[in-house]
């Protein structure tokens, strides 16, 4: 999460500089959202924590791990770049 991290002091400030606050926030609640939701999976609260939990794929090993942030990376990007502009 590095690139929203250092991208809001640089990056959105020069590129979206017609972003409204309402357009912000809206990113904001789908970041959060997007966070409790995977959040709660974690904790077992979405389908339990039996090993026979589809949804607990993404914790299984380090390269799901990986896909998953990668993925979730992509959909945060693209909703700011959806939103932001």
């Amino acid at each position: 999460m590095l690139w929203f991290m250092v991208g809001s002091g640089h990056f959105y400030i020069s590129a979206f500089g017609d972003a409204t606050q309402s357009n912000a926030t809206t990113l904001l609640i789908i970041g959060v959202v997007l966070g409790a939701i995977l959040q709660l999976n974690a904790l077992g609260k979405l389908g339990g924590t039996a090993a026979t939990n589809k949804l607990l794929w993404p914790y299984e090993s380090h390269k799901n791990a990986m896909i998953t942030g990668g993925v979730l990376w992509l959909i945060l990007w693209i909703a700011s770049e959806v939103l932001l502009k």
